[in-house]
């Protein structure tokens, strides 16, 4: 299966907290490779040197929340990329397996009243 994404803005979909201690928060963001605006590139610099002794490469960036946090895509030794929501200013929150099993936590955002 080939996914048919390469980033972009969304219009701020909630992802669905998989677990209890996770917050609903809303998509604004994620990046892509040879992104339409350098802000969304993936693998920028300015978001690599986010995180300190990541090298090799552990934990990737890939998208922004609402509320300033960061979705990031962890590295395990099974190869899959495991997605955590990053809160700003707060701890990891686990949200999927994958990327096909986050697309799967968004839901259309409420409509305007």
């Amino acid at each position: 299966m080939q996914l048919d994404y390469n980033g972009g803005y969304f219009n701020e979909p909630t992802i669905s907290p998989p677990t209890k201690d996770c917050p609903e928060l809303g998509l604004t963001s994620l990046h892509g490779i040879h992104a339409s605006h350098p802000t969304s590139e993936l693998c920028s610099a300015s978001d690599l040197a986010l995180f300190d002794d990541n090298h090799p490469l552990q934990i990737l960036p890939v998208g922004h929340t609402t509320t300033g946090g960061l979705i990031v895509l962890g590295f395990r030794d099974d190869e899959r990329g495991t997605i955590f929501l990053k809160k700003a200013y707060g701890d990891f929150h686990y949200l999927a397996d994958g990327i096909e099993d986050f697309f799967g936590l968004l839901e259309e955002p409420p409509p305007n009243e």
